[in-house]
């Protein structure tokens, strides 16, 4: 528009950190940079050049335009490099081999339960076309695992299919927890699938080049991100651009109201403090600096463009042929947001990066140092008594999402000896259900101070394993199932509510919907009201149970690890963190449980800590001055026999930034007869 001229100056301030009083900065020569009307378009050219007319000039680019039927490229869905004809057998058959594999065996035929699962999920994905992306990702898994690096047994909603479990897309049997198919595949959305997976951070990188090489280095790309001006940035950048004092600021972004992302005037928040009968301060500081006006005009606009952490776009064809790349830190990235990209037909892969699957990977490398078994990690059984004393003690440091104050206090109260406890504090260890009571009501219940009771018999299937209460989104997807007979189609929106924390009011919504079903089920109209009740209150911020098996089971290995092979598991945590804070704190812990932190020693010190029979000895880069250079040079030159037999080496590897004071202080030369601390 005409009058965001303006703006645009100051975005050019914002953008060279100069401020508007430089007569310097950065601006255009001109201020009419936007899109004119006719009339307008008539005057400008007339001014330049009065005596011309202009008039069949400017009829034709009407007719040009009118002329011009402009429709976006779409991109085709990705293909499996392989036959089309063959692709739907293909499937087939892995997945009932997989099937087979994992669940039955010469002695213990498949049960039919399994048989019909799977015909039934393998029924949607034809249907839906889904075929292509199943073995895109069920590749990309298999080529993973096959190069030794870990993947997480699953993410999210995508456990609850019983083909991915087949495929070793997921680790999680999804018929053995009561986990849903239809909570990963909506039936009536035509989109693809979104299946998340977890990599181990380290080697996340080396997924992203298969992929490349897979398909080619034109065909993949990186998801955007935008960051968008929020109203406290805005008035940043404008105070610091038009140098009003920090104070005036600091009073209006004090006043300002807060909304969240998804309310629809989020972008509205400092026109309406501004416009607001309640607020006063913003008004004084707008009279007495009226620049402030343009901080409204910044808000919602896009500050800067970034890299996706894990969002991966993939097309058939180069991707230049439906949007343009920019380069972001080295990495090609799209030009279009994940919802226009999906739009025009690019498949989006989020090759998620888990930190703790390293520390799992390198600690399984350790153990293999000193014992050549190979650990299963995959097909560990979830069983193990000592695992679970544990969790029951509270030794919950460096256990994956057990270490943190709230989880800890859950479960040292509901003191889980199985599996399925352990899922559960996942869920219940968080702000609604804690807030609400219903932790503490399980607790009760599980601990046999408190009766567990059902509403109505019918519910008993549904949540005994939760003693009788609704704390999974599954469960309220099988009880608007079973009980109520509605629609997958309303189910699915109702569990949408759930997922966005949309509450009650929504929720209300479908209880229309649920009666007829619930009546026709036998149950009376108290019984029904109270179920319904309960699903609104409980049911309401219940928890994905498909995320909270899967994410469970990384909390068991990292246990396990604890547990077995303690050395191992701090040492690989001790090896992949870089921050001195996080280190000095888990060494703490680690000698808290018994165990010895050795020394630097120059004979016997790697690059970073590395295991001994007595402890873990302090490695070379975890002394403050010593890089990773330098490091691997004096770990080259070991064994040495005195200081100057390692001043004699290291003045051939040129490691200069070690001095002498500083390797014997730290006790680095312990081990050389004859030097001392």
């Amino acid at each position: 528009l005409a009058e965001q001229n303006k703006l645009q100056e100051i975005l050019l301030c914002v953008q060279s950190r100069d401020t508007m009083d430089n007569p310097k900065h950065w601006k255009f020569d001109q201020d009419d940079f936007f899109l004119k009307s006719r009339e307008q378009m008539e005057k400008s050219l007339k001014d330049c050049f009065p005596k011309e007319d202009f008039t069949e000039a400017l009829d034709e680019t009407v007719k040009i335009a009118e002329s011009i039927d402009f429709v976006f490229p779409k991109a085709e869905p990705v293909r499996y490099p392989m036959p089309e004809k063959d692709k739907v057998n293909y499937l087939t058959n892995m997945v009932r081999a997989g099937v087979k594999k994992k669940l039955s065996s010469d002695l213990v035929p498949l049960e039919k339960k399994y048989k019909d699962r799977i015909d039934r999920e393998l029924d949607v994905i034809v249907k839906k076309n889904f075929v292509d992306y199943f073995l895109v990702i069920a590749d990309l898994i298999q080529w993973t695992k096959a190069q030794g690096i870990l993947v997480g047994p699953a993410r999210g909603s995508s456990a609850g299919s019983l083909a991915c479990y087949a495929l070793s897309i997921t680790e999680v049997e999804p018929i053995k927890y009561g986990l849903i198919f239809e909570r990963f595949i909506d039936l009536n959305r035509e989109d693809l699938p979104d299946i998340d997976i977890d990599f181990e951070d380290a080697r996340r990188h080396e997924v992203k080049t298969y992929l490349e090489t897979k398909y080619g280095s034109d065909k993949v790309a990186n998801l955007p991100t935008f960051a968008i001006f929020q109203g406290k940035s805005a008035l940043d950048d404008i105070g610091r651009v038009f140098k009003i004092p920090f104070s005036v600021i600091d009073k209006v972004k004090t006043a300002l109201i807060q909304r969240s992302g998804g309310d629809s005037r989020a972008s509205m928040t400092i026109e309406d403090t501004f416009n607001s009968e309640v607020f006063t301060e913003p008004k004084k500081a707008m009279a007495e600096f009226p620049q402030l006006k343009y901080a409204i005009g910044l808000e919602g606009q896009v500050r800067q463009m970034g890299q996706h952490a894990a969002g991966v776009m993939i097309s058939n064809d180069p991707i230049t042929n439906f949007c343009a790349f920019y380069q972001v830190r080295g990495h090609k990235v799209i030009s279009l947001e994940y919802k226009d990209a999906s739009d025009i037909g690019l498949l989006k892969i989020d090759i998620l990066g888990l930190n703790t699957l390293s520390v799992v990977s390198k600690a399984l490398r350790l153990i293999k140092l000193k014992d050549p078994k190979t650990i299963d990690i995959y097909n560990m059984p979830l069983d193990d008594p000592k695992v679970f004393e544990a969790f029951c003690k509270g030794r919950l440091f460096g256990v994956f999402q057990f270490d943190g104050q709230a989880v800890n206090q859950v479960c040292r109260q509901i003191q889980p000896k199985d599996f399925e406890s352990l899922s559960a504090i996942s869920a219940l260890a968080r702000p609604g259900p804690l807030n609400s009571g219903n932790t503490t009501e399980y607790i009760q219940r599980k601990n046999k101070k408190k009766e567990i009771t059902y509403v109505h018999k019918i519910m008993e299937s549904i949540t005994s394993d939760s003693y009788g209460i609704v704390i999974y989104q599954e469960q309220v997807m099988r009880i608007m199932r079973e009980i109520g007979e509605m629609s997958w189609k309303d189910t699915s929106e109702i569990r949408k509510l759930i997922s966005r924390s949309q509450g009650v009011e929504k929720f209300n919504t479908f209880k229309d919907k649920f009666m007829p079903g619930a009546l026709k089920n036998g149950l009376t109209q108290k019984e029904a009201d109270k179920i319904w009740d309960e699903m609104c209150s409980y049911g309401s911020w219940s928890f994905n149970k498909s995320h909270s098996v899967s994410y469970s089971i990384i909390s068991y290995w990292t246990q396990w690890l604890k547990v077995y092979h303690p050395m191992e598991f701090y040492g690989a945590i001790l090896s992949l963190i870089k921050s001195d804070t996080k280190k000095k704190n888990i060494m703490k812990e680690f000698m808290k449980e018994g165990y010895k932190i050795l020394p630097v020693d120059i004979n016997l010190s790697k690059r970073s800590f590395s295991l001994e029979k007595e402890g873990l000895r302090i490695g070379f880069e975890d002394i403050k001055g010593i890089g990773k250079e330098a490091a691997g040079k004096i770990i080259k030159g070991q064994p040495y026999v005195s200081y100057e037999d390692f001043n004699q080496k290291n003045l051939k590897n040129r490691v200069k930034q070690v001095s002498r004071k500083h390797m014997v202080d730290l006790g680095a030369f312990d081990s050389i007869s004859g030097h001392g601390r």
